[in-house]
């Protein structure tokens, strides 16, 4: 969780321009990682400038490498459009 949201208030360091970074740490497969977190285990975080970042986990029933992916991409945008939407973070 923590290498998410670092990582998505990283990306808003490097560029100036931005208003919101998105990230996403994940173990996609096909075995688990070295520290034994399973196939699927992800973390999604959205940052929006100025504000604290908006962080969800994720534990994808897939076990193909490209479905967790898949499942982590859909809940990734489906995070910052809540995110947007509803201003978590707003820093407006």
């Amino acid at each position: 969780m923590e290498e998410a949201s670092a990582m998505a208030v990283g990306a808003l360091s490097k560029c100036p321009a931005a208003s919101l970074a998105l990230s996403t740490t994940c173990v996609g497969g096909p075995k688990t990682d070295d520290d034994g977190n399973p196939v699927g285990l992800a973390f999604v975080a959205v940052q929006r400038r100025g504000m604290a970042p908006a962080v969800a986990k994720l534990l994808s029933s897939e076990q193909s490498p490209g479905r967790v992916r898949g499942d982590v991409l859909a809940h990734a945008l489906q995070l910052l459009l809540r995110t947007i939407e509803r201003g978590e973070g707003a820093g407006r």
